[in-house]
């Protein structure tokens, strides 16, 4: 055997050669293209493609039409927009309307509640009493409340410093009239007829000479007065005068000149 190289070769062999290079010469490279190597395509695998079938049977199953695109042409477009920009200035002209419509409404309210705010109620003036201001007791407005009573005969009359009430017979029918000191008058008939009863003659000025000379001998005031009440008693005209509170009871003449207590 003969002497090896450091590679395990015999030194006479001539490897080069053995591989198809000579010496002095370069190797030859084929010039033959290598054919490319065709991958097969990667199947879908089992989930995606169990997905895909899933979701296209859903669909169809579901009855909804399919959605195909149109292309829109441009006048079509065009006009669209402009439908679009009437709508919206229509809106926009409503709710101005409805708006201007609301704070009109705000506006009438407002002054309707200032009015009613700033308006202070005109307080009721208290009745009169006793002899003074517009009390009937007093000679001439006692007279003007009886010419408001209608024509006809007075049958009864009680006078109270705030109206007078009294029965007043008219073509034989009963009256039932009222006339308060601020000039109120009320008059009520009865169908029924009456019997011709005895006619009243009322002295306008008994009423208040009787309060006063009553107040004084009862030692009250003419205020605490509360009415009086002519009748006819046997053919005679008489007053009788009762206080407040406890009714202190007087009686008098038709002139109310001849005044004294009773009981």
């Amino acid at each position: 055997m003969g002497e090896r190289d450091a590679f395990g070769r015999e030194k006479s062999e001539n490897t080069l050669a053995d591989m198809g290079w000579s010496s002095g010469s370069s190797p030859q490279i084929s010039a033959e293209p290598v054919p490319a190597v065709e991958r097969p395509a990667t199947p879908p695998s089992a989930m995606e493609a169990g997905a895909a079938t899933t979701v296209t049977d859903a669909f169809r199953s579901s009855g909804l039409p399919r959605v195909q695109r149109r292309r829109v042409r441009p006048g079509r477009f065009i006009g669209l927009v402009i439908v679009l920009a009437i709508a919206g200035a229509g809106f926009l002209a409503v709710g101005s309307v409805v708006e201007t419509g609301r704070e009109a409404l705000d506006d009438f309210q407002g002054a309707v509640r200032d009015a009613t705010v700033n308006v202070a109620p005109t307080p009721a003036a208290p009745p009169p009493t006793g002899v003074e201001g517009g009390s009937l007791l007093r000679p001439a407005a006692l007279k003007a409340a009886l010419d408001k009573m209608p024509a006809g005969s007075i049958v009864s009359l009680r006078v109270a410093p705030e109206r007078i009430d009294a029965q007043v017979i008219v073509d034989g029918q009963m009256h039932v009239v009222q006339v308060t000191s601020s000039g109120e008058v009320s008059d009520v008939g009865t169908p029924a007829s009456v019997p011709e009863l005895a006619k009243l003659r009322v002295d306008a000025a008994a009423p208040s000479r009787i309060a006063r000379t009553a107040a004084r001998r009862a030692g009250r005031d003419p205020s605490a007065v509360d009415y009086l009440v002519l009748m006819n008693l046997g053919g005679k005209r008489e007053w009788q005068l009762f206080f407040k509170d406890d009714g202190l009871h007087y009686s008098a003449s038709a002139n109310g000149r001849k005044v004294r207590r009773v009981g």
